[in-house]
């Protein structure tokens, strides 16, 4: 993407799908998919030294890079059961390393956080989101629908697959997992674009 614009034309959307294991960052310039990151967190660590991950990776790509972002819209955390598919350890976890982190980017950062509820992000990027999708889970969804729609997701999704793939012969033919929460986070990040220029 070409920032050829005065720095003061320039508006910076930050949007962030996170979890206690693993995150997808996207930062949009006017709109427009500029840069992307995957992350997954040390395991080994506890949930104090992920936050302590994610305030390294804040500070070297975000603060130090793009001081203009204030804002980071996020990826709402579950907040009711679904049966078979998450338990209260689950979501607590989920909810304390959200909390953590917000926090941590207010105290450190200055930076403020938006959450965004996921389905509420697709609707506005992708449509209305069927109920059959052909046995597809919604992030396999979501990643075919963001590719055939967005030249500009695809074309980073398809650089990040092929370099993690080179790092990692094991992936030949397999869809790495991070690049799921990429996608998330570019969807994220499109929807708060739309809501903060609607």
């Amino acid at each position: 993407m070409e920032t050829n614009g005065k720095p003061e034309d320039l508006k910076f959307t930050c949007g962030l799908d996170l979890s206690s294991s693993k995150f997808g960052c996207t930062i949009l310039i006017n709109g427009v998919i500029f840069e992307c990151f995957g992350v997954k967190f040390d395991t080994k660590d506890d949930l104090y030294g992920r936050v302590e991950q994610f305030k390294e990776f804040i500070f070297e790509n975000i603060s130090e890079r793009y001081p203009q972002i204030k804002k980071i819209y996020v990826e709402d955390y579950l907040r009711k059961f679904t049966p078979g598919k998450s338990s209260a350890k689950s979501i607590f976890t989920l909810a304390s390393m959200n909390n953590m982190c917000s926090y941590m980017l207010k105290s450190e950062f200055k930076i403020e956080t938006v959450p965004v509820a996921a389905a509420t992000a697709r609707k506005m990027v992708l449509g209305t989101i069927p109920k059959n999708r052909g046995g597809k889970d919604i992030k396999e969804y979501v990643y075919d629908e963001l590719m055939s729609q967005n030249k500009e997701a695809k074309k980073v999704i398809e650089d990040h697959v092929s370099e993690m793939k080179k790092q990692n012969k094991r992936l030949k033919k397999k869809m790495p997992d991070l690049i799921y929460d990429i996608t998330d986070s570019m969807v994220i990040a499109l929807s708060a674009w739309k809501l903060e220029n609607a």
